[in-house]
């Protein structure tokens, strides 16, 4: 079976949900004949930035052959580059232009940056670059600067909760989602659309029994990142912090990781005196977790406990 944030994946403009700023600007680009040759694609994970970039270069006139998605998970250094290089002595064969989306484009190598950073600078007129990422900070300036801007928000909770019940009444027969499940599954998806969407192709899955309980299991992990991150704020020994990640092992480690992030940014902000360890906080969990998993988030632990920061 395909998931439903697969089989449910925009491919048109007027099908993405939440990002109507940026979706304009796009709009007008290509209406008014003037499309960047390279754009920066920016915002949290699963908020829709390759969908977009597949989007535009259907827009484009890209054949499905011509277009390629590179993963900097896969292909990080400078090869990668020396290819798209070779690929540029040859103009389209099925369709009008060439487009290449770079997946987490800040984990390419600095050389690997800079060598890509001359592509940018003068692209055949067929060729059309497309760097998403979800953390911009790591790209070098002269990168950014080479490119125009596309960021991607979050989806607000209202959004997010009225576009689950609107989808769950058209795409899942049998299924009735309640304004309280979909705002405990909204909580969990931090604004992503495919997060939001895997959660609730979990809960239909469950029998009517089951659905309650898959639902409590969504609001303990929930309490739990909030609880790990009051013990880091709050000074706690060791002992009690590594329990509190041995009770969130079955937990994805990026979803804590964002979880931790708000509740430290509400102490931050808020007048008590947990300011500076909440500053902590997110100045060690500022990294995501996709390859160091519950390694990583063991360690920025570690690092707050002791107090090091970055």
């Amino acid at each position: 079976m395909v998931e439903l944030y697969r089989e449910h994946r925009p491919k048109k403009f007027n099908h993405v949900v939440g990002q109507s700023s940026t979706l304009k600007l796009l709009q007008n680009y290509l209406t008014g004949d003037n499309f960047p040759h390279a754009l920066l694609l920016t915002g949290p994970s699963g908020v829709g930035k390759t969908t977009i970039g597949r989007i535009l270069a259907s827009e484009l006139g890209c054949h499905k052959d011509e277009y390629q998605e590179l993963n900097t998970a896969d292909f990080r250094g400078i090869d990668m580059v020396r290819e798209i290089r070779e690929n540029l002595n040859y103009g389209p064969m099925r369709g009008k232009v060439k487009v290449w989306l770079i997946d987490e484009c800040h984990a390419l190598t600095k050389n690997a940056q800079e060598a890509f950073l001359k592509l940018l600078e003068d692209p055949p007129e067929f060729a059309y670059f497309m760097l998403a990422t979800t953390d911009p900070g790591k790209l070098l300036p002269t990168v950014k600067t080479r490119c125009a801007q596309a960021p991607l928000k979050a989806l607000t909770p209202a959004t997010m909760t009225k576009f689950l019940i609107k989808f769950a009444a058209q795409n899942i027969p049998d299924f009735v989602l309640t304004e309280e499940a979909a705002m405990m599954i909204t909580e969990k998806s931090f604004g992503s659309p495919r997060q939001a969407l895997v959660s609730l192709e979990g809960l239909a899955a469950q029998d009517e029994e089951e659905q309650q309980k898959y639902l409590e299991n969504l609001g303990v992990e929930v309490t739990q990142s909030i609880e790990l991150c009051r013990a880091l704020i709050g000074g706690a020994k060791w002992k009690e912090v590594a329990e509190l990640l041995k009770g969130l092992k079955e937990a994805d480690p990026e979803d804590i990781r964002r979880h931790v992030l708000g509740y430290a940014r509400t102490v931050l902000l808020g007048t008590g005196p947990g300011a500076s360890r909440a500053f902590l906080v997110i100045d060690s969990f500022r990294d995501n977790f996709y390859d160091s998993k519950h390694a990583g988030l063991a360690g920025a632990c570690w690092e707050v406990r002791n107090g090091e920061g970055k």
